[in-house]
């Protein structure tokens, strides 16, 4: 009986480090002006595991102080021959750190810069 005790202690030894690894992964978000999206990078593998479309031009990124959101801040494109950064609108979007999932967005009055 006591081989089979060891067994699963030594399964409990190996999986539990596991599942609080995936639980506690560390992603960096990176915004893409050009692109207009988010490239979420696996800071463990240092790949890039998703792009989220935002549509516009994305000029930050920031967690919440919880870390169960995330949000952006994009500019709106007014097709301005000085660049979307001479544009007088955009919105702020949060995003839900676990899944990616958009929560809410909301436009703005003013160029939104710098969260």
């Amino acid at each position: 009986m006591r081989p089979v005790i060891a067994v699963v202690c030594l399964l409990n030894a190996v999986c539990a480090p596991r599942a609080a690894a995936d639980e506690s992964r560390n992603w960096l978000l990176v915004e893409s002006p050009r692109s207009k999206d988010v490239q979420v990078i696996d800071t463990a593998t240092r790949k890039v595991v998703r792009n989220i479309a935002i549509g516009e031009h994305t000029d930050d990124v920031m967690g919440s102080p919880d870390g169960r959101a995330f949000y952006v801040v994009a500019q709106y494109d007014m097709n301005s021959p000085f660049g979307y950064q001479n544009s007088e609108s955009g919105k702020v979007m949060a995003f839900d750190s676990g899944s990616f999932e958009p929560l809410w967005s909301t436009a703005l009055d003013g160029s939104p810069n710098h969260v």
